[in-house]
């Protein structure tokens, strides 16, 4: 049987791989990084409705660097560069002047809301597991 963090990663992966069909797994891995790196200012931040709005103004939301991406995924920095290229290609990432990488604004998307409380119930089955 396997572990319970080993049933958590494949339940999470698979179904990150449902809604972003056909990506590969280091697509997925910068997908979340990305993502976690948008996200954190309106996660961490005081103001509660930032996390209500459809689309956050992107001065309030977050953006991490190809290089981050490479030092936080252990990805190496060429691959990081071609994926993202791929990811914005694909709509699914985005790039400013700056090269700021920031993932696109789906906080309105019933498909992603699925799929976030599918892994919200993995997370729990997970936490019962260890408890």
């Amino acid at each position: 049987m396997p572990a319970p963090a080993e049933d958590l990663l494949f339940d999470v992966l698979q179904e990150a791989r449902s809604f972003y069909h056909g990506l590969e797994i280091e697509e997925i891995v910068i997908l979340v990084c990305v993502a976690e790196a948008t996200m954190r200012p309106l996660v961490i931040g005081e103001n509660d409705s930032l996390l209500r709005s459809e689309f956050p103004a992107d001065d309030v939301r977050g953006w991490i660097s190809r290089r981050l991406i490479a030092e936080r995924t252990g990805l190496p920095r060429e691959t990081v560069r071609r994926k993202v290229r791929r990811l914005v290609d694909r709509a699914l990432l985005v790039v400013d002047e700056e090269g700021h990488v920031r993932s696109i604004q789906m906080l309105s998307n019933s498909g992603l809301a699925q799929n976030l409380e599918n892994v919200r119930r993995f997370v729990g089955r997970y936490l019962k597991r260890v408890s």
